[in-house]
């Protein structure tokens, strides 16, 4: 896609009734791994709806819990369209956290890119939906050393097309939510709604486009570099595409 091709795609309308879905798939922390659609990751369940084949939509349901764990959806174009959800209307209900950063990985302190620092990564070429659900990036400041911009932390990297996120909060410091593109001339549209921003500096940056709808961004207030509370950085002489 380029900067000028435009669609269909509007994110506004209604979506689906989470009390009434039927899930594909379902992530619970207390079951057993089993062949009937039941997963204790979220990953290993994302990492199976990849592999669907011919559905319209893949529905993950995540129940209610704290899942340590970094979550990539994958730039695979055979994938389907994939909502993952909390049927709570609770957001804090279903966590996903990690404790990453450029300046080290939460286990070993070896170094990261700024993507790779991400607790949640979505490159899925078709449209995403994330629903109910929190995602956090935990990392603390001086855990690793480095200079202030390898303690930058990403919460949420959104680097996908028709990204959607509605009741979501994204937590973090550094950097929280990161929307961009994999190239200048690639198209990223992302739209958040009612959702809960959280962060100290460059709390929203990236070339993407994204819609912050009814949504509140909150910043800490203890910026220690002076850093802005946002960070865009559109590809000069070409506009954001339309959503």
């Amino acid at each position: 896609m380029t900067y000028e091709s435009e669609d269909d795609w509007d994110p506004r309308g209604p979506i689906e009734d989470v009390s009434k879905i039927v899930p594909g798939l379902v992530v619970d922390p207390n079951g057993n791994e089993a062949e009937d659609g039941t997963f204790q990751t979220i990953q290993s369940a994302i990492s199976e709806a990849v592999n669907v084949a011919g559905c319209p939509r893949v529905f993950i349901k995540v129940l209610p819990g704290t899942y340590r764990e970094k979550i990539t959806l994958p730039a695979k174009t055979s994938t389907p369209p994939i909502t993952l959800y909390g049927v709570d209307r609770d957001p804090s209900k279903v966590v996903i956290v990690a404790g990453h950063s450029a300046a080290g990985d939460e286990a070993s302190g070896t170094k990261l890119t700024v993507q790779q620092s991400a607790t949640f990564t979505n490159s899925l070429p078709q449209p995403f939906q994330a629903r109910n659900l929190t995602i956090q990036n935990d990392y603390v400041a001086g855990t690793w050393p480095g200079d202030p911009e390898e303690q930058t932390a990403v919460a949420l990297l959104s680097q996908a097309d028709r990204g959607l996120f509605d009741n979501v909060r994204i937590l973090g410091h550094r950097t929280t939510l990161y929307v961009k593109s994999t190239a200048t001339n690639e198209v990223s549209r992302a739209y958040f709604r009612n959702c809960y921003i959280e962060g100290d500096e460059d709390i929203i940056l990236g070339r993407g486009a994204a819609v912050i709808d009814q949504c509140r961004i909150h910043s800490l207030g203890d910026r220690v570099s002076g850093g802005a509370i946002t960070a865009a950085c559109t590809r000069v002489g070409k506009p954001p595409p339309r959503l």
